[in-house]
């Protein structure tokens, strides 16, 4: 596949593929509002499931960056 990297451009691409995890969950409410809506049996996307969804992605993020800082700790 691609060229074998070294370990800062490695920090640099994970810190890039997180950033676009993160856009695609962002991503996914806000371009496939309808569907999450109907699956999750609202009748809108109001302020408390704004709220909602705010917490979860936060939680993502927070868990995303506590995997980052752990890797960042070990070396890897």
């Amino acid at each position: 596949m691609g060229r074998p990297c070294g370990l800062l451009f490695r920090g640099l691409a994970d810190a890039a593929l997180r950033v676009f995890a993160m856009s695609g969950q962002v991503l996914n409410f806000r371009l496939g509002a309808e569907i999450v809506r109907r699956k999750m049996g609202w009748t809108e996307i109001g302020e408390s499931e704004t709220a909602q969804i705010s917490r979860v992605i936060a939680d993502n993020l927070d868990a995303m960056l506590a995997q980052a800082r752990a890797s960042a700790a070990r070396g890897a």
